[in-house]
């Protein structure tokens, strides 16, 4: 039974090979959609005409099928990918006690199936008491993380 690490500092196989190669086709690189793209850009009439002009647009990947979306959304596509293609079981990933990174990849592995394992450290040990009521901590367990928390640097 594989695991993979989905963690940013970890440098997916598919990652380590676009940094070596100077031509690549991006659609050879293994993705598993987990949104609708491209998402919307909206007008921001009221700031253009507050700054009179120009036509100003806001790229709005706040509004992504996982939790809340974003450029980790993207990345998280590629990795789930490189996961599903080794056979992993489940998803095992780290941050701090409201890391946005855990909570996108707890919705990912959600939606995909996977089992999702998650360490989180706590950076501010007079705020964990309320951190543990709230937030991303909060989604990770409505959305079924297996949560293990840390005390100190990770």
């Amino acid at each position: 039974m594989a695991a993979l690490v989905a963690g940013f500092s970890t440098a997916t196989s598919a990652q380590s090979s676009i940094t070596n190669t100077a031509n690549i086709d991006l659609d050879t690189i293994p993705r598993l959609p987990l949104t609708t793209l491209p998402t919307a850009c909206n007008k921001m009439h009221r700031l253009s005409g507050a700054l009179g002009g120009p036509a100003l647009y806001i790229k709005r990947d706040d509004v992504m099928e996982i939790a809340h979306g974003g450029n980790k959304t993207r990345k998280l596509e590629f990795a789930l990918a490189e996961a599903l293609n080794q056979g992993a079981n489940c998803i095992i990933t780290q941050g701090g006690l409201q890391s946005n990174h855990v909570r996108q990849t707890v919705s990912a592995a959600a939606k995909t199936g996977y089992e999702s394992h998650v360490v989180l450290s706590v950076p501010a040990s007079e705020k964990k008491a309320e951190h543990l009521r709230a937030g991303n901590y909060l989604l990770d367990k409505i959305m079924g993380a297996k949560i293990y928390v840390t005390e100190g640097s990770r």
